[in-house]
């Protein structure tokens, strides 16, 4: 089945498939979006309300698109991703790997470049609200040997997640 909610625009060439008996068979479109040219939505895709979807973004199976994200054009989601509310890709980024809340990425693989705090002054954030995210986002950094010693331990532990790579929760309960 595939749920489409009000006031979304859809242009032209756009390919929306249906869910799937090997999820919740419902691909779900919320409310307000505005979906551009070209776009492809896989099946048991569940996009929020309020999003912006830029030309030729191709979203592959059972991707989470949460409230307000933006996606950059030409973007790539792999099947699987979650990408938080209010977050942000550039153009032609391959997001291969969740993207959390407020977060702004691009590139091929995605880096995270910062916090999203222009898309949160637009949307009416207070100067002191964005502060607090802001500084909430820096201590979640991981540096590089945190990262290693991580992946070693899931690697012993036999653990992996769809794409072999690691999660955002995960990445945060290792710091």
């Amino acid at each position: 089945r595939l749920d489409i909610g009000h006031g979304n625009t859809i242009r032209e060439f756009c390919t929306l498939n249906i869910g799937t008996v090997q999820d919740v068979g419902i691909t779900r479109i919320g409310d307000d979006n505005w979906i551009m040219a070209y776009v492809h939505v896989a099946h048991d895709c569940q996009l929020g309300s309020h999003t912006i979807i830029a030309n030729a973004v191709q979203l592959g199976g059972h991707v989470q698109l949460g409230d307000w994200a933006f996606l950059g054009g030409l973007s790539g989601v792999h099947q699987f991703v979650r990408v938080g509310a209010h977050a942000m890709t550039g153009f032609q980024t391959r997001l291969s790997q969740d993207l959390p809340p407020y977060v702004t990425a691009s590139g091929n693989p995605a880096e995270a470049q910062g916090i999203n705090q222009e898309g949160l002054k637009r949307r009416g954030f207070s100067a002191e609200r964005i502060a607090q995210i802001v500084a909430a986002g820096f201590e979640f950094e991981v540096t590089e040997a945190q990262m290693k010693r991580y992946l070693a331990r899931r690697h012993r532990q036999g653990a992996k997640d769809h794409t072999g790579q690691l999660k955002c929760d995960e990445i945060a309960d290792t710091v």
